[in-house]
């Protein structure tokens, strides 16, 4: 019996040990196949996360694609839109965001994401800003000279050498570049991944809705329409004033603007203004432009103007080159009494260095006006003028013939105000200073009620009665400024001058210092003012106004003046 149960009692204790293995053997089965499904729930997540970070990642890409080429919406650009698939019929997505933070940056946002049961899951976002790289602002066929006027903010391309008065923020594209140093960096002409596009008034006229331009000059007029998107005109154009366009103005002849508040903004793909022929910036000028700008001829700008800002062009601005300057010197008086720049007159940074001033060379430069401004009785001439040396005989600051003129530094020894009172007899007043490298002075003569003053930086320093009138006959017809106005080679001004003004009325010690600040105590009084100022010529690189269709080989295609675009940064999104 003891036996029967000790025997059953080890069948027992294998049973339990039997059972315990299984036991065993099932739980770490089950822990296999536990990690294993952990595992392959990982993965499919680590999947769909790469998935939905492609899909943020191709946001990004078509923002990019649409920017650079805004033909293909209707909008401006591309602002973006939700629910973009790759893989149409697919439970992935990505929403995209697109913002202008300048003409040249942007800023994408995009999302991607798996719709499952109406919830977003796996979500992957990324924010990117990106450059428009390079942006062309000014094209140029030949080598050019950029004059102080102009200022261009964006990459220049030159074929051939770059001679810059004016200011550059950006890199550029040439043989070389002399004068003022561009802001940002150099490169070879032929590094420049852009060809210039392929237009022309036919295929213009042939692929846009045209409206013909009958006259040769518009004035007071608006074209708007909502079918035209190019307005020909087939001959030479001028622009007077108050001239409103949104297409394009193509012109088969010279496009002259003589007025001002003048505004064109271009349509989808077309140019703002396509010229055959010379495009001309008239002196009082003033012109507004949003598009691609293209010139076959010849670029003519004044040498000076009587607005600040002639002409602001928001796109790109394409020609053959700026070489051709039309010599005016621009009198702001409204009387008519521009000046023409003789030989090698250059504008040059004023005395604040907020303007433009002009530099005489002493041996052959000078301005002549036409006439002796009215032949004023009572008279007053001054202006801003810093001597570098004198001539043989003194520097003529301004002259009207030999019959009335202000000069420094005569014989090295005096300053004078002088008019002709008839029978080759002048009266002169005498201040004992001479002013040869002494910087910047305004200098002022003053003939009127019987007494001759000159004051120097608006004290009056010396004085003289007298009782003749003073004669305008027989010693010279034309007003010069920088040289004597009766043919003596003796008295050329070697130095910068600015803001010359004649009144002709004799104005007080507190007018003459009311100009120097630069108020107009006698604006009905003021006979000539040039002020040197050139006007501001502004070219803002815009990739996205500039771009158009064009036709390489006869096939349309989409052109744009930014090469191609690079991402400044990219950040996750939390």
């Amino acid at each position: 019996m003891k036996y029967f149960k000790r025997k059953i009692c080890r069948k027992g204790m294998a049973l339990i040990v039997i059972l315990m293995f299984v036991a065993v053997v099932m739980v770490v089965g089950l822990r296999f196949i536990v990690r294993g499904d952990t595992e392959l729930a990982c993965g499919q997540n680590m999947e769909m996360k790469a998935n939905m970070d492609y899909m943020a990642e191709s946001g990004l890409e078509h923002g990019r694609g649409l920017i650079l080429n805004p033909q293909d919406v209707s909008a401006d650009y591309w602002a973006g839109t939700p629910g973009q698939q790759i893989k149409a019929g697919s439970n992935d997505y990505y929403d995209v965001s697109v913002s202008e933070l300048s003409e040249c940056d942007w800023q994408i946002t995009s999302t991607g994401y798996r719709q499952i049961d109406g919830s977003r899951a796996s979500v992957s976002s990324l924010t990117a800003e990106m450059r428009l790289d390079p942006s062309v602002a000014c094209w140029s066929e030949a080598s050019v000279l950029l004059s102080p006027a102009l200022v261009i903010n964006g990459d220049v391309y030159c074929n051939g050498v770059i001679t810059n008065q004016g200011s550059i923020d950006g890199d550029y594209f040439a043989d070389s570049l002399t004068g003022n140093a561009a802001s940002g960096s150099a490169n070879a002409k032929n590094s420049l991944q852009l060809v210039k596009p392929t237009i022309s008034l036919g295929l213009l006229t042939s692929h846009f809705t045209t409206q013909t331009i009958a006259s040769s000059s518009l004035d007071n007029a608006d074209l708007i329409s909502p079918t035209a998107q190019v307005y020909y005109r087939n001959g030479n154009l001028t622009i007077n004033n108050n001239i409103s366009i949104n297409g394009c103005l193509a012109v088969n002849g010279n496009l002259t603007v003589a007025g001002n508040s003048n505004n064109i903004t271009a349509k989808k793909g077309t140019p703002a203004i396509f010229v055959n022929g010379d495009f001309i910036i008239q002196e009082n000028a003033e012109l507004n432009c949003s598009g691609l700008v293209f010139v076959n001829g010849a670029v003519e700008l004044p040498s000076t103007s009587t607005y600040a800002n002639v002409m602001t062009i928001t796109g790109s601005f394409f020609t053959n080159g700026f070489n051709a300057y039309r010599r005016i010197v621009a009198d702001s008086s409204g009387n008519g009494y521009n000046g023409t720049p003789i030989y090698g007159c250059v504008l040059v940074p004023s005395k604040d260095g907020l303007g433009s001033a002009m530099d005489l060379d002493g041996e052959d430069d000078y301005i002549q006006v036409g006439g002796l401004l009215g032949q004023p009785a009572r008279i007053t001439i001054c202006a801003w003028v810093s001597l570098r040396s004198n001539d043989k005989h003194g520097s003529e600051i301004i002259s009207l013939g030999d019959c009335v003129g202000l000069r420094v530094d005569q014989d090295e020894k005096t300053t004078n105000g002088f008019y002709y009172r008839g029978s080759s007899r002048w009266n002169v007043t005498t201040l004992n200073r001479t002013y040869k490298g002494q910087g910047w002075h305004h200098i002022a003569y003053v003939v009127g009620n019987g007494i001759q003053r000159i004051y120097v930086d608006g004290e009056a320093l010396a004085s003289t009665t007298y009782t003749s009138a003073i004669s305008y006959s027989g010693q010279g017809s034309t007003t010069n400024i920088g040289c004597h106005g009766n043919g003596s080679e003796d008295f050329n001004f070697d130095g910068i001058m600015d803001e010359v003004r004649v009144y002709k009325t004799a104005l007080s010690q507190s007018d003459i210092l009311s100009v120097m600040a630069g108020g107009e105590p006698a604006a009905g009084d003021l006979v000539g003012y040039w002020n040197m100022e050139c006007g501001t010529i502004t070219i803002n690189a815009a990739p996205v106004k500039a771009a158009i269709y064009d036709w390489p080989s006869g096939v349309k295609d989409r052109w744009s003046p930014a090469a191609g675009a690079f991402y400044k940064s990219i950040t996750r999104n939390p």
